[in-house]
């Protein structure tokens, strides 16, 4: 609770309330991030049938794009009652859920209290696309994504691998939605 309040007292929660109230004409709220592990949740039927931001990166490469396109028409003409289909989620994946409520308590006890998790989010005028940033912060105008991995990758090499390239793709297009 100490790490979640500010001197001011509003804390995360107050400024989770302040970013959907003074954004209610653009941005719509679908579900909390709590909800994305059952396959009848909110968080997953609503996913499979908007372009997010793994979505969009798989639609622009040439190797995904086929797959990517069939898994959303297939998604949007799926009742929304229906559960969702989950994969495992991948080993970096698994990282990633376990660090990230570390990572973000961290954020949250020394950079800005008021760091909070939107859940996934939607623009208004683009209903057909979501995002799920791990958190906003600086009073709702910066996003914070968390990235684990095991080894440090640097943008500028001349020697990525395309494993490294698809890496930093991804986490670039995650930033961009």
């Amino acid at each position: 609770a100490e790490a979640a309040a500010n001197s001011s007292g509003r804390g995360r929660i107050g400024a989770k309330y302040d970013f959907f109230k003074s954004r209610l004409g653009d941005i719509g709220f679908i579900a909390d991030d709590h909800d994305k592990e059952s396959p009848d949740s909110l968080w997953q039927r609503a996913r499979r049938s908007r372009v997010t931001s793994s979505g969009a990166l798989r639609l622009l490469d040439p190797q995904t794009r086929k797959n990517a396109l069939r898994d959303l028409v297939t998604g949007t003409l799926t009742p929304e009652d229906t559960p969702a289909t989950i994969s495992p989620g991948s080993l970096m994946t698994k990282s990633g859920d376990a660090l990230e409520p570390i990572a973000l308590d961290w954020y949250r006890k020394n950079i800005d209290s008021e760091t909070f998790e939107p859940g996934m989010i939607y623009n208004k005028k683009i209903p057909g696309q979501a995002t799920t940033p791990d958190a906003i912060t600086g009073k709702g105008r910066k996003l914070v994504e968390v990235k684990s991995r095991w080894d440090r990758i640097d943008p500028l090499s001349k020697d990525l691998t395309p494993e490294q390239r698809q890496t930093l793709m991804k986490n670039y297009a995650q930033m961009q939605h």
